[in-house]
């Protein structure tokens, strides 16, 4: 699940970390309801969403996101491209296990 800071603002690149995943294989959707952010990542923790990536200015003008696993409190900032080879790495081991 991406969760842009500001739907506003962040949203077309959202989009684009979304179409970068989807091209990947892996499932993704971007909230964009305009809620709070703290709104948003306790709704994907209750819907025990594995992962949250959180996109606001700084993420957007480093080319970055910020990822959260479900049951987590610790945030990573990581780059785009680290972050999908570690979804798929997962998602590979996730699959064969």
């Amino acid at each position: 699940m991406i969760l842009p800071v500001s739907a506003a603002h962040h949203a077309e690149y959202a989009e684009t970390l979304k179409e970068s995943m989807l091209e990947k294989g892996i499932r993704v959707e971007v909230d964009y309801r305009n809620e709070k952010l703290g709104y948003k990542i306790r709704s994907a923790q209750m819907n025990k969403v594995p992962f949250q990536v959180v996109v606001g200015e700084e993420e957007m003008l480093n080319n970055t996101l910020t990822g959260r696993r479900y049951q987590s409190k610790e945030n990573r900032t990581m780059a785009k491209n680290d972050f999908i080879q570690m979804l798929i790495s997962e998602i590979n081991q996730y699959s064969r296990g």
